[in-house]
This record gives C-alpha cells, sequence and structure tokens, in this order.
C-alpha cells in the first residue's frame, strides 16, 4: 500500500494565520421585520479571533423610517461586546456601507458563538441590508 505525500507547509505567501484578514457575512435582513430582536449566528471560530471591522451593507434602498431600527455584533453572553447598537441610515441606496463603531479589542474565545442582533421597526418600510465582518485569528 503506498500513501500520498502530505505537505509539510502551507504557503501564506509569508504571512502567519494572525496576521491574515478573513471575512464572513451575515445572511439578509428585512428593515422591517417584525421578529424583533432577531439574533442571526454569524460563526463560531475554531480558534480565538479579535474583530478589526464590522459594517452594514444595504442590499435595498431604503424608504420611510428605518432609523427606529438597529443592529449590533457580539457573542451569545454579550451582544454588544464587539460593536455597539447602529441605527439604520433612512436615505441608505443598494450597495451603501456604514462601518460599525468597534467597542472592544477583546479576543473572542475559541468556540465562542459571534452573532448579530437585529432589531427591525415594526412598520411597513423597505430596505434590506446584511453585516460584513472582518476578522483575525489571534496567535
Amino acid at each position: 500500500m503506498t500513501s500520498a505525500a502530505v505537505p509539510q507547509s502551507i504557503s501564506t505567501g509569508g504571512l502567519t494565520v494572525a496576521q491574515m484578514l478573513n471575512t464572513i457575512c451575515s445572511d439578509k435582513f428585512d428593515l422591517d421585520s417584525t421578529t424583533s430582536p432577531y439574533k442571526e449566528l454569524i460563526f463560531v471560530p475554531s480558534l480565538p479571533i479579535k474583530i478589526r471591522a464590522a459594517k452594514i451593507i444595504y442590499q435595498g434602498a431604503t424608504t420611510g423610517t428605518v432609523a427606529g431600527g438597529s443592529v449590533k455584533l457580539g457573542t451569545s453572553a454579550d451582544d454588544d461586546l464587539v460593536a455597539e447598537s447602529t441605527a439604520f441610515d433612512d436615505a441608505a441606496t443598494i450597495g451603501t456601507e456604514v462601518d460599525l463603531t468597534i467597542a472592544s479589542d477583546e479576543t473572542i474565545a475559541a468556540f465562542t458563538p459571534v452573532i448579530v442582533t437585529w432589531v427591525g421597526v415594526a412598520a411597513t418600510q423597505a430596505g434590506e441590508a446584511k453585516v460584513q465582518i472582518d476578522y483575525a485569528y489571534v496567535a
């Protein structure tokens, strides 16, 4: 029986795992959702991470007053640990990006769920958005 060669290392272009930035996005959320607050599991990292940036990306133009709704980013234990609540933009067009203010530079432990908490507006308004998260593994 012959065995296949097992690579001893993976080329990362000279970067360490901790230096590489990774990106993940939430599902699209309807801003006038009446299921509020809605907690969405984004991912569960297998290694410790730090969130480097996060933003709302509008997938549909907003109409009416949606600023009563908001989004925040955190963990299952502390839902605004990473980014505090940010209100939706009443006049956002498709593709508009709004940075979330990163509230903590804390390391998120391995196997800790990272969640987005959405608060929709309870009226018939138009608009959809997703959250994009940039993170790095901690060495």
